[in-house]
């Protein structure tokens, strides 16, 4: 409540008989009142009061208002408050229906919509109200309750747009909900409910936009669209849109702590690089968690994919400095469509550290991670727990201390072909192959393996096992333990059959690089009787 005794405010009323009723015009006892200099206050009491000639109050006034008092400018009146104001947060105190305006130097913490006429009440269309406060270019507060907006236009330079925990934006027509087109403006606490034909709940167009803890929840081609530079997304849940949770139009976004959930795509870049992404959970999108096309000059930290429809993640027609770094996909045993995990298609210079493909199951047609690349694709300490495509090659990949199963595409009935493999000095790969090899075994059947080294340029000599066979013998054991190449550089050890959960029995074995980077091609061949591979 106002204290008026505290502030001893002269009355609007009885210095010049102000008329409450909005009928008559109140410039002169606006006016006398200002021109008391025995206080710094001026009270409006309960009332509509109209203005038909422009008015400042200068700083030196404070304005208290009454509750359920406001000022009316009629069309093309200007009110020009330069000092502060108090009033409850919960009236209205402007009335611009007649077509007036209010502006200044407004010397208050915060502005509400509800100043402007806003009901907050999910039905009344608030649009006009909230726009009204935005446009004073002041920190706007939207309160608890539900603002039915549309196509709200950030406008000022470092503006500040906040929301109380309990506070929402609801919107069913056409176009963007709210446009950040300013510079260095922010969005904190917004939580966007959508339906109906919504483009997009909020675009950035600004430069340096942050959004901080915003949510959009509902229906949207896209729940946030990126279409200013280095755009800063903090915290948050984008749902709901039928291109993609978020969609990434200019370059320089940087990602933390943020959800994408229910979109068709998670994030989606289609051209655009240089985004930033730390601890981005992408998860029950229709088609890939991450959906990332020419995004040279990326890289993501400890970033989650989830029962996706297709990918995890896909990244593609990406030739420069891409890298994922202690990152995770899981695939849902429900999701039936899933292709991939990681799926990297006609790139290079791409590197992925410490990153986990989960959940592939033992369906052949399932990838952990699938390199259909260009060339120099670094897989550095990654893992896989499929037991059939754990990584799946078909062009130049370099691995280094990966483990997980190891496949090609050109695989026949009785061979099993890898190429162009890049092995790091020291590094170790676990190699899980399927085979149709039957059991119990009562003839022993063979195991040709036939594989070249190749070091770096500096070294231009070859080094090959020639068909050093391996005997499969009755249980499964496997003779010849350790099988070196010429140049004792490739160790093959650990060789064994083991049986997996889907009655398929898989030859595991163990490739070591003991000297210098080299690149390694082996082909497996099965002696035996029958098929030896799918």
């Amino acid at each position: 409540m106002i204290n008026n005794k505290d502030v001893n405010p002269v009355n609007i009323i009885d210095t010049g008989k102000a008329d409450p009723t909005g009928s008559s015009n109140n410039f002169e006892a606006i006016r006398k009142a200002l021109a008391v200099n025995t206080t710094d206050s001026i009270f409006i009491p309960k009332g509509t009061y109209l203005i038909t000639q422009n008015i400042t109050f200068p700083s030196s006034k404070k304005i208290i208002f009454d509750r359920n008092a406001r000022l009316k400018p009629s069309l093309n009146t200007v009110v020009t408050i330069n000092g502060s104001w108090d009033a409850n947060t919960n009236d209205q105190i402007f009335d611009l229906s007649l077509g007036g305006e209010i502006n200044g130097d407004f010397r208050v913490e915060k502005i509400y919509p509800e100043w402007f006429g806003a009901k907050r009440d999910g039905i009344t269309d608030d649009t006009t109200p909230f726009q009204k406060a935005l446009d004073t270019g002041k920190h706007v507060h939207g309160q608890g309750g539900s603002y039915k907006v549309s196509n709200l236009v950030v406008s000022t330079n470092n503006q500040i747009i906040s929301f109380a925990s309990n506070s929402k934006l609801i919107s069913t027509s056409l176009g963007d909900v709210v446009t950040l087109k300013a510079d260095y403006c922010q969005l904190i606490n917004a939580t966007i409910n959508t339906s109906g034909s919504v483009k997009n709940a909020i675009k950035t167009q600004g430069f340096r936009v942050t959004l901080k803890n915003c949510t959009v929840e509902g229906k949207s081609e896209n729940a946030l669209v990126v279409d200013g530079l280095e755009t800063i997304v903090l915290f948050g849940n984008y749902k709901g849109g039928s291109i993609a949770g978020i969609k990434v139009q200019k370059p320089d976004l940087y990602l933390q702590n943020v959800y994408l959930e229910f979109n068709t795509h998670g994030l989606y870049s289609n051209g655009v690089g240089s985004i930033t992404g730390y601890h981005v959970h992408s998860y029950n999108n229709k088609e890939m968690g991450f959906y990332l096309v020419g995004a040279d000059f990326s890289q993501f930290t400890a970033c989650y994919a989830d029962t996706n429809g297709r990918n995890g993640w896909q990244i593609q027609d990406t030739v420069n400095g891409f890298s994922l770094i202690d990152c995770w996909s899981y695939k849902s045993s429900n999701v039936y469509a899933y292709e991939n995990d990681f799926a990297i298609r006609k790139s290079k210079n791409i590197k992925l550290i410490g990153c986990r493909s989960s959940g592939m199951g033992s369906e052949p047609k399932l990838a952990g991670f699938n390199i259909d690349s260009l060339s120099q694709v670094d897989l550095i300490g990654c893992y896989s727990d499929s037991p059939v495509n754990g990584i799946v090659e078909n062009n130049a990949i370099r691995l280094t201390n990966c483990s997980g199963s190891l496949s090609r595409y050109n695989r026949s009935a009785d061979t099993y072909q890898s190429q162009g493999l890049m092995i790091e000095d020291g590094a170790t790969i676990d190699v899980n192959i399927k085979t149709l090899i039957p059991q119990p075994l009562t003839t022993p059947g063979i195991l040709s393996f036939d594989i070249c080294s190749l070091i770096r340029n500096d070294d231009n000599s070859d080094a090959f096992i020639q068909k050093n066979t391996l005997i499969i013998a009755k249980g499964f054991n496997v003779s010849s333990p350790v099988t070196t190449d010429s140049a004792s550089r490739i160790l093959i050890s650990s060789p064994a059959f083991v049986t997996k959960d889907d009655g398929f029995n898989y030859l595991s074995f163990r490739v070591t690089n003991q000297k210098k980077r080299c690149q390694v091609a082996f082909n497996v061949q099965y002696l035996g009787t029958g098929r030896g591979f799918i």
